[in-house]
């Protein structure tokens, strides 16, 4: 799958109204099926984003985790998988609760809160985290180098915002109304 969907295909209804109704101009017509088919993978990307993020909030949620606690949790992680290229500073992390590392997300969302997430979903996460870094530097083993770090105040930012989009119902995008509910 080319991740667009049956929305976003040149022969879905949708892409045909949208060629249809314009002027005669074949530019037009093209622009405009790249322009609704641009949007169309967008929505089925921030989908994909939501139902990611939703995951980890609700596996947070299970654990009673706040933000301070899975910053914790997250940099006292090592900062290498184990093998060939790990120095021993990467691997023992001697400068813990101070900064998080791609790796240290990666580690703690895999071995510690038990979440096999894809590939995809994997890319997707560290890229809410870590929204400068390369596509390619994904699949690092290592942060020996240790040139993708953020610190508390941007991980308490980015938390509150996976725990907004989390809290929103996707049908209506309007908060869930246990969210909403105090008991008294």
């Amino acid at each position: 799958e080319d991740g667009t969907g049956s929305s976003g295909s040149p022969d879905s209804p949708q892409a045909a109204a949208v060629v249809s109704s314009g002027s005669d101009d074949p530019y037009a017509k093209q622009k405009a099926l790249q322009v609704y088919s641009s949007s169309a993978v967008a929505k089925e990307q921030l989908i994909k984003r939501d139902r990611t993020l939703k995951k980890l909030k609700e596996k947070l949620e299970s654990r009673h985790l706040n933000c301070f606690e899975m910053f914790r949790m997250i940099s006292n992680q090592p900062r290498a998988f184990k093998g060939r290229r790990s120095d021993i500073n990467a691997i023992t992390n001697i400068e813990k609760d101070s900064f998080i590392t791609p790796v240290q997300l990666k580690r703690c969302v895999q071995e510690t809160l038990g979440l096999m997430f894809t590939e995809g979903e994997m890319a997707i996460l560290l890229e809410f985290y870590f929204p400068e870094m390369e596509r390619a530097d994904y699949g690092r083993r290592s942060d020996i180098q240790k040139d993708q770090l953020i610190d508390l105040t941007f991980f308490q930012t980015r938390f509150n915002e996976m725990v907004r989009i989390g809290s929103l119902d996707n049908r209506d995008g309007t908060a869930s109304s246990l969210i909403n509910t105090r008991l008294y």
